[in-house]
């Protein structure tokens, strides 16, 4: 007998949402920083003392970062619902009625 997976879809939307907000939260904050700061993006880079850099390329590493495990979360995501459903589908086959 095949195990069954769980079916948790909004569990797996909520946390893709999750991570969404998060990834637009680093970069509203990043661009807020620099609004206070009145330092434009390439200001940033002038190499003044190196710590404007630094937090500069900082946030930038984060924001890829948080880039990368949200397209890695999503295509786990999809991949698991379309494992769902591929269950749901055998599942429905045996009684007759696939979907």
């Amino acid at each position: 007998m095949e195990d069954l997976q769980k079916c948790e879809f909004p569990t797996v939307t909520g946390l893709l949402e999750t991570v969404r907000s998060v990834n637009a939260s680093i970069e509203i904050a990043k661009n807020d920083w620099l609004t206070k700061m009145n330092i434009s993006s390439m200001e940033m880079l002038d190499g003044a003392g190196g710590a404007f850099t630094e937090v500069y390329n900082a946030l930038n590493r984060v924001t890829e970062a948080s880039g990368e495990m949200q397209r890695a979360l999503a295509g786990a995501g999809m991949q698991a619902v379309d494992a769902n459903m591929a269950t749901v589908n055998r599942c429905a086959a045996g009684y007759g009625t696939g979907m």
